[in-house]
């Protein structure tokens, strides 16, 4: 198969794997507009890089081994995939709030340590809910008054990381798998 082919390809299996059970990937994305673009697109770029990478190393290799190189390396990625998407929830729920108070619909990125005017909030008003929090000290755009600002700038960087983790370790099961599933009896196919 050329290159242009296997980039073809390798195209294909990226877009699939983001519209794939009904766009769940792209729903999971950390919040943020500009945030959200870079994270799916890097991640998107990348498992192509990898999807490419693999196959340009696999390409030269003894028949023998090749259905079984694949098959491995899915099961590999497969505990790469469980491990990453638990800390990736695991960080997404600590590191996002829902707003406006009582809806699920939209959620932003919190820092992780409050600022003392917010630490004083909530000694007085301790049942109060962090997206009361936020709704009392004037919504999101105002998140610098609630926690530090570095501290957001670092949850949106873990999340990112997380989310382009968990993104490029699906792609990388999957593909192998695929791979994997369509050799035929340890003879090569391509994407």
């Amino acid at each position: 198969m050329d290159s242009k082919n296997v980039l073809s390809k390798g195209i294909q299996v990226v877009a699939f794997l983001f519209a794939a059970f009904g766009g769940f990937l792209l729903k999971i994305a950390p919040p943020g507009g500009i945030t959200l673009h870079f994270a799916v697109g890097i991640s998107s770029i990348a498992s192509i890089f990898i999807l490419l990478f693999i196959t340009s190393v696999m390409k030269n290799q003894p028949q023998i081994s090749y259905r079984k190189f694949w098959l491995s390396i899915s099961a590999v990625s497969f505990f790469v995939v469980m491990g990453s998407s638990l800390l990736y929830f695991l960080n997404f729920s600590q590191m996002t709030f829902t707003f406006p108070p009582g809806s699920e619909e939209f959620r932003y990125t919190s820092g992780t340590i409050l600022t003392p005017s917010a630490v004083d909030y909530l000694k007085e008003n301790p049942l109060k809910t962090i997206s009361e929090l936020v709704a009392d000290f004037g919504g999101p755009a105002h998140a610098e008054l609630i926690w530090i600002r570095h501290t957001i700038q670092r949850s949106n960087f873990i999340l990112i990381l997380n989310y382009i983790f968990v993104l490029l370790s699906v792609s990388t099961m999957l593909f192998c798998l695929t791979e994997g599933i369509l050799s035929n009896n340890g003879k090569k196919t391509t994407v």
